[in-house]
């Protein structure tokens, strides 16, 4: 009966069109070059190999292979052949009925195709063999009544929903979205069947529409972890984080995580009492206290501003990959507590114990130098960047952070000297390039060549807040009132930064704007009372 159906337009079946089978190497040698066209787009001739291949080998495989592209190119002939091979060689493959209804299907033959699936029922066809096979047909407007009749068909609900995935899967989201709609209407109370929806809902950015089914979902099914998971993640994506977090936290039991999405939706959420509870069902959670806990803890008590419990967290993160980037951010806690020589003590300590890798040990230089840098230490933080140069001395990072240093001290040469550096490993460094600009144009009145640098950066980075400003700062300084104004608002409304506000404060001022500037400088003041370059203009323009 399948070969009969198979062969319709055949006088004859054709498996005896082998030939003496060929060597292994002979065959494999087929389906490279086969290869080898495709990735040319030589179809007829990747066809033509693989054909060659199915006929000279003894294994189904072949012809199996070769059958799925004489579908997708739509040459019935060489279909049916290679069926006919595939069925002389391995007669009881359950996937040859798959392929038998796409080859119908193929041909334009939905009735025939729509009879062998019901003929061939028992023992059922795998949802899963027809899928593969109906995707190779290349024409969907025969494949998709065939679902929706096949889908119609079944009171499986599990089968039900493979077949409306595998229509997705075909990018046929409309009717994709038909069909799940058909399974809501027959299956109203079966909570699956919503997430399904909710799902396909989502890829298509409905994101509004996807968690209204969510929510049915998880209200007709309100003890599944996965809806309640998958809800929260929708109401976090539509901006309620607050709603996520207190859906996660009516998980029981808890678990790492669970708890954890909830302290990460707390936190989003910037709900102190919500912080708090995902905080403490952090700690209640049941040993062990793993790396991730851990890291989490040390990340929430710094939420909740308790500094000294999240240095005591990241400490007991174990050796391992995480380790030393939570020591790493003890220390800068420690030092934000005006405890430096704790900071460093531990940076030193977890140096002894050994890194695990270049980048850690890259980090562990960087942060001690920062440490100092920020306590206005500067010849300190110069001795740890040489100290470092000496054992990784080709690491931009510390070129980079060391002329910052310079620069922030006028010690323009270096800091250009090591600026230079970073760009003749890297011409496209944009943070170099801008860097570089940056300090010529507020520490020289080499302006043209901080042009050059700052034009460069900018078409690397063209939304970038920090180079935005610096070109503003630049044209300030030229004298180019006008388009001063216009980079440092730019500046200003995509980075809400101190020290771009000091900058667009000063071309306002110049500009007369003078109200402006200083509403600008004191919301800046409230936000950063200290900051050098904000105190240096505010007194230049008689404001400090």
């Amino acid at each position: 009966m399948l070969l009969t159906a198979c062969a319709t337009t055949a006088k004859k079946p054709v498996p005896n069109r082998a030939v003496a089978p060929l060597p292994v190497e002979a065959v494999l040698g087929e389906r490279l070059a086969a290869e080898f066209d495709r990735q040319a787009g030589d179809g007829s001739g990747q066809l033509a190999h693989l054909l060659s291949a199915a006929r000279s080998s003894a294994e189904p495989e072949p012809a199996r292979r070769a059958l799925k592209v004489a579908l997708q190119q739509g040459d019935n002939s060489a279909a049916r052949e290679l069926w006919s091979r595939w069925q002389h060689l391995q007669p009881e493959a359950p996937a040859l009925r798959a392929w038998a209804i796409a080859l119908a299907l193929n041909q334009g033959q939905s009735e025939r195709a729509w009879t062998l699936h019901q003929e061939l029922a028992p023992p059922p066809l795998a949802v899963k063999d027809l899928a593969e096979a109906l995707a190779a047909v290349p024409v969907r407007e025969r494949v998709l009544p065939f679902i929706e009749r096949s889908l119609a068909a079944t009171d499986d609900v599990a089968t039900a929903m493979r077949w409306v995935a595998f229509v997705q899967r075909l990018e046929e989201a409309d009717m994709a979205m038909i069909l799940a709609a058909g399974l809501i209407d027959r299956f109203p109370q079966n909570a699956q069947v919503w997430a399904l929806r909710a799902g396909l809902k989502r890829d298509g950015k409905d994101l509004a529409g996807a968690l209204e089914d969510y929510a049915e979902a998880f209200r007709l099914d309100p003890d599944s972890r996965f809806l309640r998971s998958n809800l929260a993640q929708l109401q976090d994506a539509v901006g309620d984080s607050a709603a996520a977090a207190d859906l996660l936290a009516g998980i029981d039991p808890i678990n790492d995580e669970s708890v954890q999405a909830q302290a990460a939706y707390a936190a989003r959420s910037a709900d102190p009492v919500r912080m708090q509870s995902a905080y403490q069902a952090l700690q209640t959670l049941p040993p062990p206290r793993l790396a991730p806990r851990l890291k989490m803890l040390g990340a929430m008590a710094e939420l909740l501003s308790d500094q000294v419990a999240a240095v005591a967290w990241y400490r007991q993160v174990p050796s391992g990959p995480d380790r030393a980037g939570a020591i790493l951010r003890a220390a800068v806690l420690l030092n934000d507590q005006g405890q430096l020589a704790a900071a460093l003590s531990l940076i030193q300590e977890l140096r002894a114990e050994g890194l695990s890798s270049r980048e850690d040990l890259l980090n562990s230089y960087l942060v001690e130098g920062s440490l100092h840098a920020n306590g206005a230490d500067a010849k300190a933080a110069l001795q740890v960047y040489d100290r470092a140069l000496n054992v990784l001395p080709d690491e931009s990072q510390l070129f980079y952070a060391r002329a910052l240093v310079n620069a922030a001290h006028d010690q323009i040469a270096a800091a250009e000297m090591d600026f230079r550096q970073v760009l003749a490993a890297d011409p496209n460094d944009a943070a170099a390039l801008n860097a570089l600009g940056y300090t010529l144009a507020d520490r020289t009145d080499r302006l043209d060549e901080a042009l050059v640098l700052i034009e460069r950066a900018l078409q690397l980075q063209p939304d970038a807040a920090a180079i935005m400003d610096s070109m503003g700062w630049l044209r300030f300084r030229m004298g180019q009132l006008g388009q001063a104004v216009g980079y440092l608002k730019a500046a200003y409304a995509k980075q809400n930064d101190v020290e771009i506000a000091a900058h667009l404060g000063a071309a306002l001022w110049v500009s007369g704007e003078h109200d402006q500037a200083r509403q600008i400088w004191h919301e800046a003041q409230l936000r950063v009372p200290n900051n050098p370059v904000l105190r240096a203009i505010l007194q230049q323009y008689g404001q400090q």
